[in-house]
């Protein structure tokens, strides 16, 4: 088979194709598409023939994923992702606006956020924004997914190693272990590992060991660990009302570090800067409106 035949395939074969893969079964995928079986079965077979790989197993209750549809797969969602934001860019622009964008970042990044779009919507003010909040890894597979066009995040190393993301490196922060002002390890003169074993602790909900092998190396002793949780709202309420710690970039609590609520523990050991960047699918299609406020954001960093 030429590569050229792949061409001919029809996005409403890929869309059958994604229908059955997420329900499972050739009737789930019919249900979901409102058409009859034998259709949804015909276009898989043809689909099958055009890429010249079998797809599915038939199963006794359903149809599996082959390694080939499994492959496939990923490739079918984001094209018909990038399909979607094309469809709705194309609506926003005949209704008069120049284009959404859905952004994911977390609560630390919002000034940031905020004033790349204010400068932006100065110039160009029918741009529209969509901002979901959270941590990466929360927002990583929504990324993947098309729900969002680009995070503003932490760039852990680990997003490296993963095929297909874009880092972007805009600028490099501190992190602290942060406590409200009265906690008792606050008013010490310093505060080394062995001080942190009976301290009671707030995780993010998504990996926590990475933060804590900065702190105590490989082997990380068994903590009181209080809560996990994304919400920065959440951290800071049971920071300022308990002796609670936390490991966060000081972004995060920039207002009750300078207003003396919160407090930097005063530790013995060195914690690495973090970097700050943009993440982005490599492949992907960018719009007008995402190319305008990454650059937008560049500028804001480059600013600082």
């Amino acid at each position: 088979m030429s590569n050229t035949s792949h061409l001919h395939v029809s996005l409403n074969k890929l869309a059958l194709f994604v229908a059955v893969a997420d329900h499972g079964s050739i009737r789930g995928g019919a249900e979901k598409m409102r058409v009859s079986q034998p259709a949804v079965s015909r276009a898989i077979r043809d689909l099958e023939s055009q890429l010249g790989a079998p797809l599915f197993d038939r199963a006794q209750h359903g149809v599996v994923l082959t390694a080939y549809g499994k492959s496939f797969l990923s490739y079918c969602r984001s094209a018909m992702s990038s399909i979607g934001r094309g469809l709705v860019d194309l609506d926003a622009l005949k209704q008069g606006s120049s284009g959404i964008v859905n952004v994911g970042t977390s609560p630390a990044f919002f000034p940031l956020l905020a004033r790349a779009m204010t400068a932006l919507n100065a110039r160009a003010p029918s741009y529209t924004y969509m901002v979901r909040e959270g941590f990466y890894p929360k927002l990583l597979p929504m990324l993947f997914a098309g729900e969002l066009d680009v995070l503003v995040a932490m760039l852990s190393p680990d997003l490296f190693d993963i095929r297909n993301v874009k880092c972007t490196p805009l600028i490099s922060i501190t992190s602290s272990l942060i406590a409200r002002r009265e906690h008792p390890l606050a008013a010490r003169q310093s505060v080394g590992p062995e001080d942190l074993l009976e301290a009671q602790w707030i995780f993010p909900e998504t990996s926590p060991r990475k933060y804590l092998s900065v702190i105590f190396g490989p082997r990380i002793p068994t903590l009181n660990e209080l809560m996990r949780t994304d919400s920065t709202a959440m951290m800071r309420s049971v920071l300022l009302s308990s002796d609670s710690i936390v490991f966060a970039n000081d972004m995060l609590f920039a207002d009750d570090l300078k207003a003396g609520t919160l407090a930097r523990l005063p530790v013995t050991f060195g914690i690495p800067p973090t970097q700050i960047g943009l993440i982005e699918v490599a492949d992907r299609v960018s719009s007008h409106a995402m190319e305008a406020l990454c650059r937008e954001v560049q500028a804001v960093c480059e600013a600082l």
